[in-house]
């Protein structure tokens, strides 16, 4: 040793000619290992002036003042005799030491033991309530009843009805056991008086109130039962059968996973074990508490996972069972609440192309570090992957050390805290980039954040002159084609006022033709028309002309008549020849031919109005289809009357039937209905 240096922790470095060394002297934590002749150790206890360790080759002990001796060789552990194999528990009862073994109980007394019960596998061990020289133990295959017999304790019976292992019991107030099983739930067991057998036995599991997510653990803090669970620590109410969440401890233990072990000291401080961690939870204040997890950050890895042991044998020495021996805990928390934060420095920086690397140099990463480099680094796009290598010096337990980092323009938050102490990123994009990075020690301190700038310029196909040509040449394009659609355009109009001017050629062309089609249509509906008036004229004058002979041949003959009677033969009865003219009129009068022809001529100009009178009333005769006939030419009651030879009194009966046939209302005018017919 050529050199000695004691730094701000109070730990000790070594100038060696062939090197350095560090020497962690002030560190609350000791191991006894295989050099003290220890393995994994599962429990521990100090009874009359010796520290024994129970572990999975069996039961050890050494002097305390031995160990506290400098003399390594005098420290070591011995095993006792006899108990070879594996050591569960290690409890003192009334000043007796008792041990639970795979192989059964023993009672220890100094450097012997001896064993009280061949019963396998001894979990634990609880004093009864109210029987003080009763215990109850918890064995691979259910419990177990131990009396103390003229100041010994000794194997009694084990308790029947109930065959679950039980590595954790608890009475409760009420001397019924509590015990909780790693995969099954809890068990509640009522026993009888004497204890020898389990009256009712009730399992608990995701239900009562109690989370469905198992594993639960039972503690027992200030003489109260809790139930650790995923979610909290619970409590049972006997009275509703249920459990419910602890509202004190909530909040004490709120924001840690599940608790599998937890102790209480004479101090009020809550030691607890979790599957990945340990640690003690201080009244800092009234109703303060805080948790402090940094001293054991290096035996969480150490810690037997479900196994967990800790014993505290006052307020300067505290034991711990490990997978690598047992663990003395010196508590000075003062000197670790005091520990600050370790800087984080950046070791160097490359960037990276498919065939080289550019290495930034040291002096610019400490120029970096030191947040006085005020410039920032610019590489060209080819080294567009970057590689950032990074350390703390901690020394206390370094690998408690963690980082975390974030690049500034390609990650949106914080990486997660991890051990590398490298990052790379590939295929960056261009732009601007800023690595930032911190890191956090064994203690819980955090570090100030350190950053480095840099620039990863685009390639020529993206820089800006590239931009301004492109620019440039997309500028051409739109003119050039701005011109081209614009003679397009221009063709386009020119071409469709062409078809246009066609189309409305060949319109007009087919217009003149449909006209003189529609011309020739007319001419030759108004040539039928006329052709149609025409021969309804020539046969109203041949109607009229046959009338007309017919009249003048009846005038005739009633002029012939007439000259007789003005020369009357002898014996001629004049009244008769009157009578027979008479007739001879009326007949006339009444003539169907002339009225058939009326009818057809009245159809022909009225759109066939008798032909449809007929078929919608056929009871009507021919004088009321006269009278209808006459009605539609609109003609009046005294027009009427001379028409059909009758009176206009007779005329109004027969209007009167008329609106009878035609089921007509009395306040509906006839001509208006015949009219609209």
């Amino acid at each position: 040793i050529l050199s000695l240096f004691e730094d701000r922790h109070y730990n000790l470095w070594m100038g060696l000619d062939n090197g350095i060394d560090y020497a962690e002297i002030n560190s609350p934590l000791s191991i006894f290992d295989f050099n003290y002749n220890l393995e994994a150790s599962y429990t521990s206890v100090v009874h009359d002036g010796r520290l024994y360790a129970g572990t999975n080759q069996g039961l050890f002990y050494a002097e305390l003042s031995n160990i506290r001796n400098s003399d390594e060789a005098g420290g070591k552990f011995t095993l006792i005799p006899g108990t070879e194999g594996q050591v569960w528990s290690l409890q003192v009862f009334d000043e007796q030491l008792l041990c639970g073994h795979n192989t059964g109980c023993y009672q220890v007394k100094g450097e012997k033991a001896v064993k009280i019960s061949d019963i396998p596998g001894y979990w634990t061990f609880i004093r009864h309530r109210e029987t003080s020289d009763t215990l109850i133990a918890g064995t691979y295959n259910g419990l177990a009843v131990f009396t103390k017999k003229a100041g010994t304790w000794s194997y009694a019976y084990e308790v029947r009805g109930f065959k679950e292992s039980s590595r954790t019991i608890l009475q409760d107030e009420d001397n019924s056991i509590w015990m909780s099983h790693g995969y099954r739930g809890i068990f509640h067991i009522t026993l009888s008086n004497d204890l020898s057998r389990a009256e009712s036995v009730t399992l608990y599991k995701s239900s009562k109130g109690l989370p469905p997510d198992l594993p639960y653990n039972i503690h027992k803090i200030d003489n109260e039962l809790n139930i650790s669970t995923s979610t909290g620590l619970y409590r049972y109410d006997s009275k509703g059968d249920v459990f419910y969440k602890n509202p004190k401890y909530t909040e004490i233990f709120g924001g840690l996973p599940y608790i599998d072990r937890l102790t209480r000291d004479n101090s009020g401080h809550f030691w607890f074990f979790t599957h990945t961690r340990m640690g003690v939870i201080r009244e800092t204040e009234r109703g303060k508490y805080q948790a402090e997890q940094a001293p054991f950050f290096r035996i969480n890895s150490m810690l037997l996972p479900s196994f967990e042991h800790l014993f505290i044998h006052n307020q300067a020495n505290v034991y711990i069972g490990s997978q690598n021996g047992l663990i003395h805990f010196s508590p000075r928390f003062n000197e670790f609440r005091k520990r600050g934060s370790d800087p984080a420095y950046i070791r160097s920086v490359r960037f990276i192309s498919k065939d080289s690397a550019l290495a930034i140099s040291d002096p610019l990463i400490d120029i970096v570090n030191k947040e006085r480099d005020g410039q920032r680094i610019s590489v060209p796009f080819r080294y567009n992957s970057a590689s950032f290598r990074f350390s703390s010096p901690s020394f206390e337990f370094p690998e408690g050390t963690f980082y975390a980092y974030r690049l500034s323009g390609y990650d949106n938050d914080w990486s997660a805290w991890s051990r590398q102490g490298f990052k790379e990123y590939t295929n960056l994009k261009e732009g601007d980039y800023t690595f930032k990075l911190k890191s956090i020690n064994a203690f819980s301190a955090e570090s100030e954040t350190v950053e480095f700038s840099f620039t990863i310029r685009p390639p020529f196909h993206r820089s800006f002159a590239a931009k301004l040509i492109y620019s440039l040449l997309l500028l051409l394009i739109l003119t050039g084609n701005i011109v081209y659609l614009r003679r397009r355009i221009e063709k386009a109009r020119l071409s469709e006022i062409l078809k246009r001017e066609k189309d409305l050629e060949a319109q007009a062309l087919v217009f003149r033709e449909q006209s003189l089609t529609k011309e020739k249509e007319i001419i030759h509906l108004k040539n039928e028309a006329l052709q149609s008036e025409m021969n309804h004229k020539t046969k109203e004058l041949a109607n009229a002309t046959l009338n007309l002979l017919h009249k003048n041949k009846i005038l005739t003959h009633l002029k012939e008549n007439l000259t007789t009677l003005l020369h009357p033969h002898p014996g001629q009865d004049l009244k008769h020849q009157v009578s027979l003219l008479i007739r001879k009129i009326n007949r006339e009068i009444k003539n169907e031919q002339h009225l058939e022809a009326f009818n057809t001529y009245f159809d022909e100009v009225h759109q066939d109005f008798i032909s449809r009178l007929k078929i919608a009333y056929p009871s009507l005769t021919p004088k009321e289809l006269r009278l209808c006939a006459y009605l539609r030419m609109n003609l009046s009651s005294k027009e009427i009357a001379p028409l059909m030879n009758i009176s206009v009194r007779g005329l109004e009966i027969s209007r009167y039937r008329l609106r009878k046939k035609l089921n007509i209302e009395h306040n509906t005018n006839l001509t208006d209905f015949i009219m609209s017919f």
